[in-house]
């Protein structure tokens, strides 16, 4: 990533647009858009170039390939600009503009899109920054002087500050709506197939037919089949293809995985969905600048408007949606593209999932077209011819061979294949990669059962570790480094210590054991399932039948371990400091502790998914109890330090006044909150009690009745009410309970409280 060189581009390109605004007489009037797009662009450079990398922090191609395509974009204007110039360089009043009016719209909305493009991907970073950005702070610096020298001469000072200003909201806004990005995942889906173009049959054939029939009998279409049968491979196909297809319909993709539980959330799905589509109408996204300012989560109502009014702003809309399997909210995700398609007659959804009773639940008819063997061969086809090619032992004559043997035997599974070729890749001797062919497992069931009965010959320290990590990947509620899987495999429940004696020295020997189940992306330093059908396995009765049932998992009861030993992690002696932890103090722990941050962010939000679906068990509930109950310490103990790791920010009167009943409403814990007025541990008439029912916590000093009202926890609500809480109260704000209910749309909520007011008023 040439950072220096796109802003060098970026001087050249706003010096010509300069030169021809104050000398060509034909030069168009809506220039000053393009001058505005090119000054946005100055702008995100700026943000790159100011950030400061970590030594943990790792490079992102995602990052990489936006700036890639906003180079090339600067460089096409660069060239085009050039031919208005002449050979023996003629004085400025001889030059030609090189545009038309369209080519200026036309250029202009694909800098805008390239720009959010990267926003989007800075966004996406979660605080991860190239680090060869190290290398150009200087440099960048001094050249970025120069852009604004160039934009004080072609906008004036006062447009350029509004440019900033407009950048900086626009960026707020795009982060409010769309906090999920799909770049990442996009990039590992593309890498899979960088050496081949797989997926013609799919984009020639069925998607292409539909695209063109301008009147479908569907406007969804669903590509159903298992997992590891590569549905996530044509629908990168689709996207990549419609990126660089002239006047192809305006697109927009996400990607639902299944250890990334904010891209399985309705509202990101939508919001990221609105601001792709956003470019031709960017003031379009300004009306939820009051709402992202005040981090309100924005109404999914409102999100479906939104596309539906920037889906007028095109001639066609193709929506492309991956893994609505993988979605915990997939019945309510299934009803919302029901509505957005009939809402809206010129958009397209292209969805990928394993069934097609979720759409179809909702009222949502499909064209279904199915992942078929005899089809999905060709592409297995092509993928082995080119790792043959790329043996060093291999000669031409052993390639129909292992192609005749390998492409039947996949049966359309995609991932099968590629483990076959992973491993005859990996044997030198050509012999004994041609003796191999005879010994390959039937299907995909049958490869992870020989890859686990190989885990059963370690010793038996390394299978129950092993058993942990694939537990860890397949629970975790977001994608975890090997630092953090390190430490989560290696912790036993209950420990009050845990130091450098009780880890693993060499974290790395942990993928080594895995056997090519998991795997490291060296880009994002980021541990993964090799595959979503590795868990899919896991979970089924097939593995039970094996002698690999050691390994079979149970969702409800390995989750719980999940959850259980966060709670344990959290309540280490070392952890006793309570509110004595300054914000310093917690990224020293972070990086002594690395599960730490995982574990204090992670666990309310492991304990609300069980309350919902299972309900908690009563020793559950006394972890998280013992947990709040170290708030009555003096120094706060292990309760505020667990504020203190999700919030290492705030200041420390917030922390100290932190109260375990707002917290656990903020989350939703509704059975951990009516086990707290079970147990009389609240307080209801004594303000000046520990535990008081209406004491003042959070950052905006907010009963436990406001937040829950405030995050729409409608469960709740109904509890805090029963025991009393009042809704009149107000926070520093000026706000009731009634009131953020209202603002923020939670109409069950306010109904209730309303309720609860005139019952208290009486007749």
């Amino acid at each position: 990533m040439d950072v220096v060189g796109t802003i060098a581009s970026v001087v050249d390109l706003s010096t010509k647009l300069y030169a021809y605004i104050q000398n060509v007489e034909d030069a168009p009037k809506n220039i000053s858009r393009l001058c505005t797009e090119i000054s946005t662009l100055k702008g995100i450079l700026e943000d790159i170039e100011s950030r400061r990398p970590s030594t943990n922090d790792a490079p992102t191609s995602a990052l990489d390939s936006s700036l890639d395509n906003a180079s090339s974009i600067v460089t096409q204007l660069l060239q085009q600009l050039s031919k208005g110039e002449s050979s023996f360089k003629r004085k400025l009043r001889y030059l030609k503009w090189p545009f038309t009016e369209k080519d200026v719209a036309q250029d202009t909305e694909r800098l805008s899109r390239a720009n959010q493009s990267l926003m989007l991907a800075l966004i996406g970073e979660l605080q991860s920054v190239p680090q060869d950005l190290i290398e150009i702070q200087a440099t960048s610096q001094a050249t970025l002087q120069k852009v604004e020298n160039i934009e004080d001469m072609i906008l004036g000072e006062t447009v350029k500050r509004e440019t900033k200003e407009q950048f900086e909201a626009r960026r707020s806004i795009i982060k409010f709506l769309a906090p999920a990005s799909p770049d990442e995942r996009h990039r590992e889906v593309c890498h899979a197939w960088r050496v081949s173009d797989p997926g013609a049959w799919f984009l020639d054939g069925a998607f292409k037919t539909w695209m063109e029939d301008s009147d479908p009998t569907s406007r969804v279409m669903l590509l159903c089949g298992s997992s590891g049968s590569g549905k996530s491979t044509l629908l990168s196909r689709v996207v990549e293809h419609q990126k660089h297809k002239v006047g192809a319909d305006m697109t927009a993709y996400f990607y639902c995985v299944y250890n990334k539980v904010e891209t399985q959330e309705v509202r990101n799905v939508l919001g990221s969905w609105a601001v792709q589509l956003s470019p031709p109408l960017p003031k379009a996204l300004d009306g939820f600048q009051e709402e992202a300012s005040k981090a309100a989560p924005v109404l999914i109502a409102h999100l479906q408007d939104l596309i539906t009014d920037l889906a007028y702003a095109s001639p066609s809309v193709l929506l492309v949606l991956d893994a609505l399997n993988e979605s915990n909210e997939a019945g309510e995700l299934a009803a919302n593209i029901a509505s957005i398609v009939n809402r809206s007659r010129n958009v397209r959804l292209l969805i990928s999932s394993t069934s097609e009773g979720l759409l179809t639940a909702r009222g949502c008819t499909c064209k279904r077209i199915d992942m078929i063997p005899a089809q999905i061969a060709q592409d297995v086809e092509v993928y082995v011819r080119q790792k043959v090619r790329e043996h060093p032992a291999l000669e031409p004559e052993d390639e129909d061979k292992i192609v005749e043997i390998i492409v039947p035997k996949s049966n359309g599974m995609f991932m099968w294949a590629k483990y076959q070729m992973e491993y005859l890749s990996s044997i030198p001797i050509a012999d004994q990669v041609i003796e191999a062919l005879d010994d390959l497992p039937s299907n995909l069931d049958d490869e992870y059962t020989f890859r686990l009965q190989r885990l059963l010959q370690l010793p038996k320290f390394w299978q129950r570790l092993v058993r942990e990590a694939l537990v860890w990947l397949s629970y975790s509620l977001r994608p975890l480094r090997i630092d953090e899987l390190a430490e989560a495999v290696a912790y036993s429940f209950g420990l009050k210590q845990f130091g450098k004696r009780s880890r693993l020295p060499r974290p790395m020997d942990l993928l080594d054991m895995c056997q090519g189940l998991v795997r490291l992306d060296a880009v994002t330093g980021i541990v993964s399932l090799a595959h979503s059908s590795v868990v899919t396995f896991l979970e089924s009765d097939t593995i039970r039948s094996t002698s690999a049932t050691y390994f079979a998992m149970d969702e409800d009861r390995d989750e719980r371990a999940l959850l259980q030993k966060c709670l344990s992690y959290l309540q280490m002696d070392a952890f006793q400091i309570g509110s004595g932890c300054s914000r310093h103090d917690i990224r020293s722990f972070f990086r002594e502790y690395p599960l730490l941050h995982y574990a204090g962010n992670m666990w309310a939000i492991h304990a609300r998914q069980f309350a919902i679906a299972y309900r908690l068990t009563q020793s559950e509930l006394q972890l998280i109890l013992d947990l709040f109950a170290s708030q009555k310490m003096e120094s706060g103990g292990h309760f505020a330090f667990w504020i203190r790791t999700i919030l290492p920010h705030t200041p420390i009167e917030i922390i100290k006044r932190a109260q375990p009943l707002y917290y656990a409403s903020s989350y939703g814990l509704a059975q951990v909150v009516d086990e707290m007025f079970s147990r009389g541990l609240v307080d209801k008439t004594n303000p000046e009690a520990k535990w008081y029912l209406d004491a003042k916590s959070g950052r905006y000093s907010s009963t436990a009745l406001q937040v829950a009202a405030y995050r729409g926890q409608v469960e709740t609500v109904e509890i805090l009410l029963d025991h009393g809480a009042n809704p009149h109260f107000t926070d520093e704000n000026g706000n009731t309970s009634i009131e953020w209910a209202s603002m923020r749309g939670h109409e069950e909520i306010h109904r209730l409280l309303l309720q609860a007011t005139r019952n208290q008023e009486g007749p």
